[in-house]
């Protein structure tokens, strides 16, 4: 199989259109090109040739009518069309597929049509995947693009298969995260015997819980849910006088013997223990005012 794409300067889209059909095609070999001669000769062509058929394998999104565009208005660019076609496939979760859409192609696509989706504050802007593709570029205008591109098409690959097996680890918590709360005596605080990915599913499903302890490395944890997904604000703090504290300074005005540390910005603290982690949720809880 042949997967064709334009040569010369390279963008996250493209990339992760390659990268998701090799996980179709490992074997396939990339050909770089402009000329339509290498365009018909391909089995994929991506973002190049002004055609969009999703049935011929042609993802090209730069043609005057454009390829179409989701409901929430973010059009397609190629790696978005590719996702859109191969993506149950790849992932063999509808769920997975979304979930790689909303996070991931929505993003690049939006950013390679030129359609700002986060806004910059403090006069700062978003590390994005698009820069981190860039910086595969070679510094050096003259130098052949096409090691750099199958580097980047490698890279981007890795994020794709991980983002893929995190949200199914993710989904697979969540039988895990819902017998621990029908056990949890008291809502407000969620005990949770291993280390899993929690913050979605508490944060949408469990309006009750404020504190999540869990086990980390060599310690146990304490950590605040946010009110959503997208802000750091807590539904609740923990106490204001317990701020920047570490070891017998947060056990003296915790009580906790094994208390660690607490996290100057109020959102985690640690204990040696699962019983001192859970004491200090509890204190939290019941005996102090919202920091």
């Amino acid at each position: 199989m042949v997967i064709v794409t334009h040569d010369g300067g390279f963008h996250s889209d493209e990339v992760f259109a390659t990268a998701t059909l090799l996980l179709i095609s490992p074997d396939s070999r990339i050909v770089r090109s402009r000329k339509p001669e290498d365009w018909e000769k391909g089995d994929y062509v991506v973002d190049v040739g002004g055609v969009y058929d999703e049935e011929k394998n042609r993802f090209d999104h730069h043609q005057v009518e454009g390829a179409g565009e989701r409901e929430n208005g973010i059009p397609y660019s190629s790696f978005g069309l590719v996702w859109k076609k191969f993506g149950k496939q790849v992932s063999q979760s509808d769920e997975v597929f979304e979930y790689i859409d909303k996070e991931l192609a929505q993003p690049i696509d939006a950013h390679d049509c030129g359609i700002k989706i986060v806004r910059s504050e403090k006069g700062l802007s978003e590390y994005t995947i698009g820069k981190v593709i860039h910086t595969f570029m070679p510094l050096d205008e003259s130098a052949d693009t096409n090691e750099a591109f199958q580097k980047a098409v490698m890279f981007a690959q890795k994020i794709l298969c991980a983002e893929i097996d995190a949200k199914k680890y993710e989904i697979g918590a969540r039988a895990k995260i819902k017998e621990a709360y029908e056990q949890s005596e008291d809502k407000r605080i969620l005990v949770l015997e291993e280390r899993i990915p929690w913050e979605k599913e508490v944060i949408e499903a469990h309006q009750d819980v404020l504190f999540v302890v869990y086990p980390h490395t060599s310690q146990w944890r304490v950590k605040t849910v946010k009110k959503n997904l997208l802000t750091f604000e807590p539904r609740k703090a923990l106490p204001k006088e317990w701020g920047g504290k570490i070891k017998d300074d947060l056990a003296s005005v915790t009580g906790v013997s094994d208390a660690v540390f607490c996290h100057r910005a109020l959102f985690t603290a640690g204990a040696g223990s699962k019983e001192g982690a859970l004491a200090l949720a509890k204190l939290a809880v019941d005996n102090f005012l919202e920091g």
